[in-house]
Order: structure tokens, then sequence, then C-alpha cells
């Protein structure tokens, strides 16, 4: 009978031991694919937004644009308290049409083509100071429109 128990003990214990194991590995291929998943949506955004940008050029020559300059890297200082620290910013397109600077942003998504998404909109006004523009064009890729936004007060 004892013989009979410890058996059972031996084969419930084993049995335990499996089922982790399955568990641990059932998780770890979860995580993993999880993780390939993401890697590979974070790919095709860029490559969207690549193509995008890349494409938001011939769109505004198409429209009426002239383009002065293209991905315009800038050293903008910013003082925090008494240190002063320098950001680096990179506008999309640096255009002119009728004698006005503008400063042209490509944008693809859902969200990010609309000034109603903080960091779209915070991103342009930097861009309008930073780089001394007239205005700033948000290029929204998805529908091909090109809208002129401008920050009243600024002045």
């Amino acid at each position: 009978m004892l013989e009979r128990l410890a058996r059972a003990a031996s084969v419930a214990s084993w049995s335990l031991i499996g089922l982790v194991v399955m568990l641990v590995f059932g998780a770890s291929l979860a995580l993993w694919l999880r993780a390939v998943w993401s890697r590979r949506q974070r790919r095709r955004r860029a490559r969207i937004a690549y193509t995008g940008e890349s494409n938001a050029g011939a769109l505004l020559t198409e429209r009426g644009y002239e383009v002065v300059d293209r991905q315009v890297m800038r050293p903008w200082p910013v003082r925090v308290g008494e240190q002063l620290v320098e950001i680096e910013l990179r506008v999309d397109y640096l255009v002119r049409r009728r004698g006005r600077l503008y400063v042209a942003d490509a944008k693809t998504g859902r969200l990010a083509p609309s000034l109603r998404h903080g960091a779209t909109r915070r991103q342009l006004l930097e861009y309008l100071i930073a780089y001394q523009a007239d205005a700033a064009l948000l290029v929204d890729m998805q529908s091909h429109r090109i809208l002129e936004v401008d920050f009243p007060g600024l002045e």
C-alpha cells in the first residue's frame, strides 16, 4: 500500500513538474511571438512613414511650393535654469511659395496628421520658431492634403 502511495506521489510530482515546464515554455513562446509581432509592426510603420516623407516633396512641388531643402538639421539652444542645452532639430522640408518660407512636416498614419494630436502640433510650433519660418505646413500623406498652419499671437 505504501509503495502504491509513493508511486502515485512520484507520478503526481512528475506531472506537476511537466505542467510547470509546459507553462514556462508556453509563456516564453508567447513573449517571443509578441516581440516578433511588435518588431514587424514597428518596421511596417517606419516603412510607411519613410515612403510618405519621401513622396511629400513631389506633392509639395505639384501644389506650387519650391523645395528649398530637405531633412534640414539645425541646432536649437534651450535654456534650462542656468544651463544651456542644445537640441538638434530636423525638419522634413523647407519650402517657399509667393515669397514666404515654410517648414513642412510630412505625416502618415491615423493620429499624426491631425492638429488635435498634441505631439504634431508642438512639433510644428517648435519648427516654426526654430527655423524662423513664416508658417508651417502639415503634409497629410494619407489624404494628400497640405494644411497651412499658423499660430496667432506669435508675432
